[in-house]
């Protein structure tokens, strides 16, 4: 039995060997190749190279000199913050000015249109009224003229005429829109 035990151990001693042969071989594998030699130097840029490709930059803190200039220009043009004042409250009153002489030119040119719509219906609706020179329904905001034009005028005619005034109507009711919205902005 001791020779069996022998050769028992000496089987285990061989396997043993051959494992951590195997073992060395696995982590040189494992182990990451020397790169020492073939190692590159990382990059470095100088402010010269910046510069080249770049351009100079301007230093970030001012000099002295620039310094002092810049406290006497400061003293020279300075800004009395009362008139300032003064001058945004006129130019905001000169604005709501403008804006409410907008607003009753835009009201205005609406009433006109409005005028001119019913006058056209009362041409072309044989059941409303016919409109008369005289009156305000058809003669009001119209010149000496064009009621002399308008007189000797039929109802198509008329009703061509007061169209023509309508669309001019339109016309100035967009563009005084379009000023009260520039002023709005």
């Amino acid at each position: 039995m001791r020779s069996r035990w022998n050769l028992l151990s000496m089987a285990l001693a061989a396997a043993l060997v051959g494992l951590v042969g195997y073992a060395q071989e696995a982590e040189e594998e494992k182990a990451p190749p020397d790169t020492s030699s073939k190692e590159e130097a990382p990059a470095v840029y100088t402010n010269e190279d910046l510069d080249r490709k770049y351009g100079p930059t301007e230093p970030s803190t001012p000099t002295a000199d620039e310094k002092k200039s810049a406290a006497g220009s400061a003293e020279e043009g300075q800004v009395d913050p009362l008139k300032a004042i003064q001058e945004d409250q006129a130019r905001s009153r000169s604005l709501k000015r403008l804006k409410a002489e907008a607003q009753k030119e835009v009201a205005a040119r609406e009433a006109r249109v409005k005028q001119l719509e019913q006058r056209i219906l009362r041409i072309s609706n044989p059941l409303l009224p016919r409109p008369e020179l005289d009156n305000a329904g058809y003669g009001g905001g119209m010149t000496g003229e064009e009621k002399e034009a308008a007189k000797g005028l039929n109802n198509q005619e008329r009703r061509n005429l007061a169209q023509e005034h309508l669309q001019e109507a339109q016309k100035a009711l967009e563009e005084a829109r379009a000023a009260l919205a520039k002023l709005g902005s």
